[in-house]
């Protein structure tokens, strides 16, 4: 039993004494019944412990809250919770692998399953991949109103119902300083204590309304649904737009790194949000890979390459042509390595375009990889693959 004391400030050591049972024998059967409890028991303490010696400790995020409640409160609670255990051994409502919050079972039973299913795949040459989720935050922010229903949709009814849901009825805390006490404040029944703003629909919603600069339709009454569902679309297309526009003019990568804004290529002919012919056409899935990969800048050539050896642009030279930066550009229209097979494509694309031996390289570039004449696509597509197998091959021969 907990020593520390709530707000009632009766000890833990008073009630081992055994004059005290059949009080609170009473008192409990009186409580369960009419789904009623004291008031003073609803009254929470919370003192903040620091979660580590070298945290900040102006940050109120490097806290821990511990609720400190009447000792009765822990007994009734304690009392509460051996007969919803005994309740769920006998029905079985939990799946036979949970074993967090189960008596007599430990998660470090599952450690040492997972352990030997790994052993035992590692031993037949078997990958294992296993998913590890920790919901930040979890318990602080549980909706109550679904956690009741589902009680009722798992059976519990009657008494013991209404003696649970009254342990969250008018609950209230206040945070301990240094001996001194706030005020006290009602808990939400969603709200998160964890120093953060209340994280419930209304307050998500709320704020999709602030970023879009429609609060005024937020605060209006009798609303058009669809005007508003209208007039918030526009402005997150307009938002996402925007976040779109300035990624691709960027002049920098994220990593400050030597290489620029990995969309160098991608920008030059890519000058609206909207969705490429070429997705719309019936392409060989290596094919249209490869075709992505040179309009997006990560094709497998020495410019993107470069980056993982931290190379400066300059000396990420093509390996045919010495002293060459081999970019897009070089590779699809100038490298002799793939003479061939840009001829073949120039034929396709001279069918379409007359001039454009004359045109300059950036409209070139523009055209072999931003085209939305069909057969230029698909050929287009067809040769970025060929010329990446042929660099492989060329490199590892």
């Amino acid at each position: 039993m907990d020593k520390a004391v709530g707000e009632d400030e009766i000890p833990a050591e008073l009630y081992k004494n055994v004059t005290v049972i059949p009080l609170l024998h009473i008192l409990f059967n009186k409580c369960f019944f009419t789904g009623i409890i004291l008031e003073v028991w609803a009254k929470g303490i919370i003192h903040p412990i620091p979660k580590s010696s070298t945290g900040n400790a102006r940050d109120p995020m490097n806290y821990r809250g511990i609720t400190l409640v009447p000792v009765c409160y822990k007994l009734y609670c304690h009392v509460l919770n051996n007969r919803l255990n005994a309740w769920e051994s006998e029905n079985n409502i939990l799946c036979d692998v949970q074993n967090g919050f189960r008596k007599g079972r430990s998660t470090i039973d599952h450690v040492t399953s997972l352990t030997s299913i790994i052993e035992t795949r590692k031993c037949n040459r078997l990958s294992t991949f296993v998913a590890f989720i920790d919901f930040r935050k979890a318990y602080d922010c549980i909706d109550r109103t679904i956690l009741f229903r589902k009680l009722q949709s798992i059976g519990i009814q009657g008494n013991i119902y209404n003696a649970i849901q009254s342990l969250y009825k008018s609950v209230e805390c206040c945070v301990r300083i240094n001996g001194c006490k706030t005020d006290w404040f009602n808990w939400s029944e969603v709200c998160s204590l964890n120093g953060r703003k209340c994280k419930n629909w209304n307050y998500r919603i709320r704020q999709q309304f602030v970023s879009a600069d429609m609060m005024i339709l937020y605060n209006a009454e009798n609303v058009d649904k669809a005007l508003v569902k209208n007039v918030l679309y526009d402005k997150l297309l307009s938002q996402l737009y925007d976040e779109w526009s300035n990624n691709l003019n960027k002049t920098v990568s994220q990593r400050n790194g030597n290489g620029g804004n990995k969309l160098r290529t991608y920008r030059t002919f890519k000058t609206s949000l909207h969705t490429e012919e070429y997705m719309h056409k019936v392409i060989v899935p290596s094919h249209r890979r490869a075709y992505a990969q040179f309009r997006c800048g990560v094709a497998p050539i020495r410019l993107e390459t470069g980056r993982f050896e931290r190379l400066p642009v300059q000396q990420r030279t093509c390996e045919t042509c010495k002293n060459i930066v081999e970019t897009e550009e070089h590779v699809l229209l100038e490298c002799p390595l793939y003479d061939d097979l840009r001829n073949e494509l120039f034929k396709i694309i001279l069918s379409e375009h007359s001039n454009f031996l004359n045109f300059s390289n950036l409209d070139k570039l523009s055209i072999v990889l931003a085209s939305n004449c069909d057969s230029i696509i698909i050929y287009s597509a067809k040769i970025c693959k060929f010329i990446l197998d042929r660099r492989r091959r060329f490199l590892y021969r």
